[in-house]
């Protein structure tokens, strides 16, 4: 086991990272945002579809096709993020409450940002 551990490409060391992210977001997610009008439940499920296509990977080494549908996964979660907090984006950037900006808020953003970025790069590097 520790032998097939070193001999991975950065790819698949970045794909793993994916998966602990996806896993944290699994469960902050629904924490943050369960009883706000804010939570969207489709990408609650593309969260879990991360999670699972990252532990899936990850057991039958499949790094590659997984990483190209863990980079889509990554992209509609960013999409459905900014699309279901929209109105609030809108006040707090645009000046109408700024005192006002969630912590929820700048959490999810920064682990689905961070999602998409590790995936587009694991997806640059080699993983066989």
């Amino acid at each position: 086991m520790l032998s097939k551990i070193k001999n991975l490409k950065i790819g698949n060391y970045l794909t793993i990272c994916a998966c602990l992210l996806a896993l944290i977001l699994t469960i902050v997610y629904p924490i943050c945002y369960a009883k706000t009008t804010e939570m969207s439940w489709i990408l609650f499920v593309i969260i879990i579809l991360m999670t699972l296509c990252s532990i899936f990977a990850i057991i039958t080494n499949k790094y590659t096709i997984m990483q190209n549908i863990l980079f889509i996964l990554s992209l509609l979660s960013i999409v459905l993020f900014i699309s279901s907090t929209f109105d609030y984006m809108v006040d707090a950037f645009v000046g109408i409450d700024v005192t006002n900006l969630s912590t929820q808020f700048i959490l999810i953003l920064v682990f689905v940002v961070l999602q998409f970025i590790i995936n587009l790069i694991a997806n640059i590097f080699e993983t066989k």
